[in-house]
């Protein structure tokens, strides 16, 4: 199946449409059975084989994709979007979906996030981040950011075994290039990294690096929960902050989205959860599974804390 439109079953219809019907018990009545659960509020933009799409479902929709009901040719998109939504809504009960547990599991998935994302919209809008917490919150990223920032190359080991090998060639005089070119189709990373602050390594990796002269590599292997780092700092760059017109609208979501994971964490904290145990556990990254017998390490790259600056709000990307 086509991704796009699978998108369309999934997210449209489940999130944007399903998700919306999160109203009083009279509206869920009123709407009991139709494709769009939300009552009418006014005129419709548009009419689907009987089904009528009210402005707030459109203007809902638009926001959420980035897009301005004003301007002519983006309102045509988002209404036209919309009419995919409903016709392939429409198809759900001729598709028996509610007799297809796969399907319908899908469905009421995307339906769940949609409905959560609709309560943390309005969980931002009673508690706003104001200009000032904006302002604030880029100062302190800014200083924590500093002023440098590293490249340097890993070399990450799936065992201790390697590691110290490669670190013990390094010892005897061994370039780290010659090194390097051993060692990196063996290993679980190779590569170089540049635009790094120190504060988004794991500690153990940000201390070492701190600790090194250009051209220096760690004397010996360092441990963390993706396997054993030789780092070799391969130089440092003067590192300045945008200023914060350019990036006000990324610390503000940054501190948006930080505050709801707290208020998320809070409910978690208050509620009786019960997770029922697996009978058989599966490893959540493959990534960092060893490699059977003979077989190739899988690569897992560094993955840093974060990668905005200053101090990005959060990312957690990987190279």
């Amino acid at each position: 199946m086509n991704m796009r439109i699978r998108a369309l079953i999934l997210a449209g219809l489940a999130a944007t449409l399903a998700a919306c019907g999160a109203g009083s018990g009279d509206q869920v009545d009123a709407t009991k059975g139709s494709v769009i659960h939300l009552a009418s509020d006014g005129a419709a933009v548009a009419t689907v084989n009987g089904t009528a799409i009210p402005e707030s479902l459109l203007d809902a929709f638009a926001r959420s994709h980035g897009l301005d009901v004003k301007q002519p040719e983006q309102r045509k998109e988002a209404i036209d979007n919309l009419v995919q939504y409903v016709l392939v809504a429409q198809q759900a009960d001729k598709l028996k979906m509610r007799q297809q547990p796969d399907l319908a599991a899908m469905a009421e998935a995307a339906r769940l996030q949609g409905v959560a994302n609709a309560v943390l919209a309005a969980y931002d809008r009673a508690h706003p981040v104001t200009d000032q917490m904006v302002a604030d919150d880029y100062a302190r990223q800014a200083a924590e950011a500093g002023n440098v920032t590293y490249r340097f190359t890993q070399l990450l080991f799936n065992n201790k075994a390697d590691a110290d090998q490669a670190a013990a060639e390094l010892a005897g005089g061994k370039a780290f290039q010659d090194v390097y070119d051993e060692w990196h189709d063996k290993v679980v990373d190779a590569q170089q990294y540049s635009g790094v602050f120190p504060r988004q390594l794991p500690d153990p990796l940000g201390q070492a690096l701190t600790s090194l002269k250009p051209d220096d590599t760690t004397p010996r292997p360092i441990q963390t929960k993706l396997g054993w780092h030789l780092l070799h700092l391969d130089g440092t760059d003067d590192f300045k902050a945008p200023p914060l017109e350019q990036v006000e609208d990324k610390v503000r979501r940054g501190m948006q989205e930080k505050q709801a994971k707290a208020w998320v964490e809070s409910l978690k904290s208050d509620a009786r959860i019960t997770v029922t145990p697996q009978a058989q556990t599966v490893p959540l990254n493959p990534a960092d599974a060893s490699p059977e017998p003979g077989g190739t390490a899988k690569r897992a790259p560094l993955v840093l804390k974060d990668r905005a600056e200053p101090a990005p709000a959060r990312t957690g990307s990987s190279h």
